[in-house]
């Protein structure tokens, strides 16, 4: 986990840990299938991509969508991590491979970028 969690408590250590957080979820709410957090995602997803047409379209109020745009990709997250949850991954495991494959993609954009320049 690195950094991320100097300082932590460890009552909220337990909840970090992989898998931890799904009891609690399905004591509380209940856990639906994971189609269902699907949909809840891909809503989600949408509702940063209208964010995004209207900030665009509407130039007076971008800050307004853009303030919306970012809670919509933050409960874009939640649900990811619900999903990792469900499957049964380690959130960070996971976490760490996403930042990896970004920092591969930032190369290849970078080299993409050199070749283009005459």
């Amino acid at each position: 986990m690195g950094d991320f969690c100097v300082g932590c408590t460890e009552q909220v250590m337990k909840y970090l840990r992989p898998t931890a957080l799904l009891p609690v979820l399905e004591k509380t709410v209940g856990v639906e299938p994971v189609s269902d957090t699907l949909e809840v995602l891909l809503y989600q997803l949408g509702d940063f991509a209208k964010c995004d047409i209207y900030r665009r379209r509407q130039p007076q109020a971008a800050r307004a969508y853009h303030v919306e745009a970012r809670l919509a990709l933050a409960d874009a997250i939640v649900q990811l991590r619900l999903l990792s949850e469900k499957m049964g991954w380690d959130w960070w495991e996971l976490w760490e491979d996403g930042e990896e494959r970004f920092r591969e993609r930032m190369k290849e954009l970078g080299k993409a970028e050199k070749e283009e320049k005459p």
